[in-house]
């Protein structure tokens, strides 16, 4: 049973947020929260993006990388994780050379550690970074079926099996640990994605009902030695989906084609759906040219435009949803939604958050990789409202 609706206004004023029946004079967005059962909807009334407040935006603090300078402040290939450490320090997972670079407050080089191998304290297929409550760094290796687990300072400690699947999903997703120090990992299936809970011993406590993707009808078609446009669009411009791992344990999930973000329990129980109408989804020229020249190709394919590129839960609340580039280029507006779902605004990113990769939030920093020129990884980290 639907229950009433309020309206709202967001007030955006001095950085705070703040819900009234009345408008505010300034910046603002109202917004209504219908109750569908026990789910709350949050409709956002926005007609089009509006400034986020200053304190919301990032600010930069340091970045790291570029196409020459000092040798150990350099990425030359992929880096899909990252993770502010303890004392201040932002540690990055480098899969070129499979070693974690640890960087100081200000951004100076400290340490490396791991390495390319299979024996003890080495790194074979890192996946992500996740802190337990004992200072430790949990590394999980989806193809070795195992964590790397190393203290803060990088001496290795142990070594603990990884019970799940040894597939490992394209896109990188978090691990977090508990305050009970079990560890949040996720598997990909054929139909889905799935997350699964594991004791200090690798031991799996839990499994959680499989995030469905979106239909697929290229199930067992061989995408290999395929012309480029066409993979390119096949990859681009077809419904995902796209979802992360809260700090506090909950989902965020979404379609890659609309705005519309869904806060659920591990369990699968809705906690709050989003939906916002200042942002349509629509192809560009550039891409309804692509859409006519490689729709041929194979037939009853299902293009659609992308308009969310990746999520970011943030550690206070808020949802950062970057918005797609044109044809798959990393986008530079990030929308940001508050606590109830209200939309606080938009700011824009440079470098652009890089989409294979996850952000990390703690203390009040937000630490990424973004994409530089030459599509040179480029680390920073920036101060966000906390």
């Amino acid at each position: 049973m639907s229950k009433p609706i309020l309206v709202f206004s967001v007030a955006v004023v001095f950085g705070s947020t703040s819900a009234c029946f009345e408008d505010t004079p300034g910046l603002y967005s109202e917004f209504e929260v219908d109750t569908v059962g026990s789910v709350p909807i949050t409709r956002n009334l926005a007609g089009e993006p509006f400034p986020a407040p200053e304190s919301i935006s990032p600010k930069e603090v340091f970045r790291i990388g570029s196409a020459s300078g000092d040798e150990m402040r350099l990425f030359s290939g992929p880096l899909i994780n990252l993770s502010n450490g303890p004392n201040g320090q932002l540690f990055v997972l480098d899969q070129a050379i499979f070693s974690v670079r640890v960087f100081g407050p200000s951004g100076e080089f400290v340490r490396e550690f791991g390495g390319r191998g299979r024996g003890p304290g080495e790194l074979s297929s890192p996946s992500s970074l996740a802190w337990d409550t004992t200072g430790h760094l949990w590394i999980p290796e989806p193809f070795e079926r195992r964590y790397s687990v190393f203290d803060s300072i990088g001496r290795f400690q142990k070594t603990v099996p990884r019970a799940f699947f040894r597939g490992v999903n394209r896109l990188a997703y978090p691990s977090t640990v508990g305050t009970d120090n079990t560890i949040l990992d996720h598997a990909s299936f054929g139909t889905g994605a799935g997350i699964f809970r594991a004791d200090s011993t690798g031991t799996v406590l839990d499994t959680f009902p499989v995030m469905e993707y979106p239909p697929n009808r290229l199930a067992g078609v061989v995408i290999s030695g395929r012309d480029r446009e066409w993979v390119n669009a096949i990859r681009d411009l077809r419904p995902r989906l796209i979802w992360t791992l809260a700090p506090d344990g909950t989902l965020w999930m979404a379609r890659s084609d609309e705005l519309r973000l869904i806060h659920r329990t591990l369990s699968g129980d809705t906690l709050r759906i989003i939906e916002a109408n200042h942002r349509q989804a629509g192809f560009s020229d550039s891409e309804k040219d692509v859409v006519a020249r490689v729709s041929g190709m194979y037939e009853d394919v299902e293009f659609s435009p992308t308009l969310i590129q990746s999520l970011h839960a943030s550690d206070n609340g808020l949802l950062f949803v970057q918005i797609s580039g044109e044809l798959g280029q990393p986008g530079h507006e990030v929308d940001v939604f508050g606590e109830r779902g209200e939309y606080l605004g938009s700011f824009s990113l440079d470098p652009p958050i890089q989409p294979l990769s996850q952000t990390h939030f703690a203390g009040g920093f937000f630490s990424y990789v973004g994409v530089g020129p030459l599509d040179v990884p480029i680390v920073t980290r920036a101060r966000v409202a906390h």
